[in-house]
């Protein structure tokens, strides 16, 4: 298990399991990466966030190239909600990338008659 320490806040993390205890109650427990920001967030130390740079980059740079292929097949990064347009989530883009594309019918092409 590994243990990182700031001030009053310590995150434990063992097998992507995260542990986040503030003033020694337990605030967080769950998957790694959202305890990691969460720390990260509390803390709100350049040297913290100096110290998870490569895992938040990382995490980012995987998200970035995501969107990259949903731009290229013309899925949309943004929905509207009530609170106006949102980026997509993760997840929301992986499920449109497994859709099928919605295809417009075709039409027949007119043909062009010459006359001479």
């Amino acid at each position: 298990m590994t243990s990182y320490v700031h001030k009053n806040a310590r995150l434990d993390i063992s097998k992507n399991k995260a542990k986040l205890y503030i003033d020694g109650r337990m605030v967080f427990q769950g998957s790694g990466y959202p305890g990691l920001k969460q720390f990260v967030a509390y803390c709100n130390d350049p040297k913290v966030t100096h110290q998870f740079r490569k895992q938040l980059e990382m995490r980012a740079e995987a998200f970035k190239k995501l969107q990259m292929r949903c731009q290229k097949k013309g899925i949309s990064l943004t929905y509207v909600s009530k609170k106006g347009r949102k980026y997509k989530s993760v997840k929301r883009l992986l499920n449109d990338m497994k859709r099928k594309p919605k295809t417009k019918p075709k039409t027949k092409k007119k043909s062009k008659m010459k006359w001479g």
